[in-house]
């Protein structure tokens, strides 16, 4: 008996932290999180969607945060009592430096072992800077990977102090760059989630698939469309994401109206409500720059910080869908119309391959179409093909 007491206690503590300062991370992590059904601690800090349901907390035996700093605190109070500890960090791909400062105070515990990190992209971001990382020639690519490599381990290193950093030789910097962000498995067993794993099938990023191995993994859309949850596991999912029961109920409503068409609307910063209201009204026109949309039930779903969402469906008499909830989550959740279109934006590339989009409407004219990353990089996945792509300027006389 005192044989086995004495193992039970060497055991080591397993702890899993949720980090994310985005949307999509967020959905996926808290999907993984029901998935897993673990009965281990876990530490949140998701500063979009963040999780005030002490009740809801309590259940899964965690705890939320308003920023890494403070979760930091907590971790170091919690890892304090035991000799040995396994953590599994869930994060965001783009945000590494986020990652970096977590691991960097987190190791400096004695005991701390990081067991694993999942990985999960922001959205385009990370493509984005593949785009640009493919020019590079292959001993470039080569010479950028290492250097990267050895900044991370230089940053990861160092003090948390900047000053003392600087004084003692380590980096102060980590750039948002692929060298960055795609070394991680070099140095943890690490699970890049990505978007889009076939833009790695691209011949000049043949360097960066075989450097990164068997560590990249298709993400997955399937959890709730498929029924992999039961009823008790969708309920915590949407919890866990701020969905009230009404918007719950609005969700599953909403499977069974099928609504043929969905406008993605966007806020002021990118597109103003008068443009937007010109886009839908040209759609529907015979004769209009955009094909027909003969779509019977229209549905807007606007995005969470515009001010004039009611504006745009008040002036086409549409249905709306709430705009906090994440447009990742109607894509898990089954609720997007197979048909959608609308302002230009990164959540398209989030789409699995059996949406179709019918247009998008893209800042600016058709002189910025090859310098316009995100864009090439749809066009060559097949996100869209190129007559379906419009831009700003053609709608301004609408």
């Amino acid at each position: 008996m005192a044989s086995s007491s004495s193992n039970a206690q060497q055991s080591p503590y397993a702890l899993e932290i949720y980090i994310d300062k985005a949307t999509l991370p967020s959905v996926q992590q808290a999907a993984m999180l029901v998935n897993n059904q673990s009965h281990n601690p876990k530490l949140i800090c998701w500063q979009r969607h963040p999780v005030n349901d002490e009740a809801l907390l309590q259940g899964i035996n965690a705890a939320s945060f308003v920023s890494i700093a403070s979760l930091c605190q907590h971790a170091a109070t919690l890892l304090a009592g035991h000799p040995h500890s396994h953590i599994t960090i869930y994060g965001n791909t783009y945000w590494s430096k986020d990652l970096a400062r977590l691991i960097r105070y987190l190791t400096r515990i004695s005991g701390v072992e990081i067991k694993k990190l999942e990985l999960i992209d922001d959205g385009s971001s990370e493509y984005q800077k593949m785009f640009y990382w493919q020019r590079l020639s292959s001993e470039e690519q080569t010479r950028d990977l290492a250097t990267g490599l050895k900044n991370l381990k230089s940053y990861l290193s160092g003090n948390d102090n900047k000053l003392l950093r600087l004084l003692t030789g380590h980096s102060n910097k980590l750039p948002r760059r692929l060298s960055s962000f795609m070394n991680w498995h070099q140095l943890f067993p690490t699970t890049y989630h990505m978007l889009r794993m076939d833009y790695l099938d691209k011949p000049e990023l043949h360097q960066l698939k075989q450097y990164l191995g068997n560590n990249a993994q298709q993400i997955r859309w399937n959890y709730i469309a498929d029924n992999l949850f039961d009823d008790e596991q969708q309920s915590l999912f949407y919890q866990l994401l701020g969905i009230s029961l009404a918007e719950q109920k609005q969700l599953r409503a909403g499977r069974q109206q099928l609504h043929d068409f969905m406008f993605i609307g966007v806020d002021s910063s990118n597109a103003s409500s008068k443009l937007q209201i010109n886009v839908i009204a040209d759609s529907r026109q015979e004769s209009g720059i955009i094909p027909t949309i003969t779509a019977k039930k229209m549905l807007f779903k606007g995005h969470p910080f515009a001010n004039f969402n009611q504006t745009i469906v008040d002036a086409h008499q549409m249905g709306e869908m709430p705009a906090m909830i994440p447009f990742e989550t109607l894509i898990m959740t089954g609720n997007l119309p197979q048909k959608v279109g609308g302002m230009a934006s990164s959540l398209y590339f989030s789409l699995p391959n059996n949406y179709h989009i019918e247009y998008i409407v893209f800042s600016g004219s058709k002189k910025d179409l090859e310098q316009h990353a995100l864009l090439q990089i749809m066009l060559y996945l097949k996100v869209i093909s190129p007559e379906r792509v419009y831009f700003s300027e053609q709608f301004k006389s609408c």
